[in-house]
């Protein structure tokens, strides 16, 4: 009954964040953080479905991915997103994804179609994944695959809690972890083998240790940065240093790049592209994505730094001190 309950709460939870913009005052809303993804690394093509011209375009790296957004790999494509709650998902070939919602501690994507490994690495994030035949809940510290077929779909959980609930009714089934599969359809639930497919796998063990490596490679910008941007702080660390510097009165702390040319100013190396009715700058250097979508670049003393954050408020967006 307990886990029923829990299960109830986490109901509301989605409900509750689909409902809150139409709930909430235009004041109270605005304190709620807005929460963007990021096309961390992609092989292959993807592709971006945009409404107004019902079309799909091409995107490139460290395009953002936010509410409502879909996405779709081309064959023989694989590509990894990452999330300022930590939550990390890839999807392989010929997958379409779209992104539902986003808070620090609740997130909701629908597969339509294809494979996806989600890693829900937060302390107290819950995951909701929907699909054409029933959805995914999964605990924060879980990771499972997607399998997602014309016909059916096939759930392997890898570690934490992971459970499958029906589309029709609330039938509940739990995905042993490193055991049997759920395997499900329109009409049935019925136990799969779990065997992952080895090059998938390989994969993302290969994508694993790349990202433990940019968290032991963060030295000092972890210690500058919110939260949120803790997977961007090795990007400073490899391309800049922190210096103390005297502005508007008072000694702070800023990042200032290294290894550019001296004439080197932000947004110059990259380009505009639209997104989301907007244009948004793509940039090409190492450290850009955070330095371009969050905090604000001061000009001082004839040099450019670069002032964080001091919560992920909104994003992607661009801000001038």
């Amino acid at each position: 009954m307990e886990n029923r309950r829990k299960w109830l709460w986490l109901a509301f939870i989605f409900i509750s964040v689909c409902l809150a913009p139409a709930l909430v005052s235009r004041a109270a809303a605005q304190q709620e953080p807005i929460l963007v993804g990021r096309l961390a690394y992609m092989a292959g093509q993807i592709l971006r479905y945009v409404p107004e011209s019902d079309d799909w375009v091409v995107v490139i790296k460290d395009a953002p991915f936010g509410l409502n957004d879909a996405l779709y790999s081309d064959e023989s494509s694989k590509a990894e997103l990452t999330f300022p709650n930590l939550l990390v998902v890839r999807i392989g070939s010929s997958t379409q994804i779209q992104l539902i919602a986003l808070k620090n501690d609740a997130s909701e994507m629908d597969v339509a179609s294809g494979v996806a490994r989600f890693r829900n690495i937060s302390r107290n994030g819950v995951l909701k994944v929907t699909t054409p035949f029933g959805y995914v809940l999964a605990d924060s510290a879980s990771t499972f695959d997607l399998y997602v077929g014309d016909q059916s779909v096939e759930i392997l959980a890898l570690s934490g809690r992971v459970e499958y609930f029906r589309q029709s009714g609330d039938d509940r089934y739990e995905v042993p972890t490193g055991g049997a599969s759920i395997l499900a359809d329109a009409t049935q639930v019925a136990t799969g083998e779990g065997t992952l497919d080895a090059q998938w796998d390989d994969w993302n063990c290969n994508r694993d240790e790349i990202l433990t490596q940019k968290f032991q490679a963060a030295r000092e910008s972890v210690n500058h940065l919110p939260p949120q941007l803790g997977l961007d702080a090795s990007d400073l660390d490899e391309s800049g240093r922190w210096v103390r510097v005297m502005y508007d009165g008072a000694y702070r702390d800023f990042w200032q790049p290294t290894g550019v040319d001296e004439t080197w100013e932000p947004f110059t190396v990259g380009r505009w592209t639209d997104y989301d009715g907007d244009q948004v700058w793509m940039p090409e250097e190492p450290f850009g994505y955070v330095t371009s979508h969050y905090g604000n670049w001061l000009l001082v003393d004839d040099r450019w730094y670069w002032a964080p954050p001091a919560a992920v408020a909104a994003g992607p967006f661009i801000g001038f001190g």
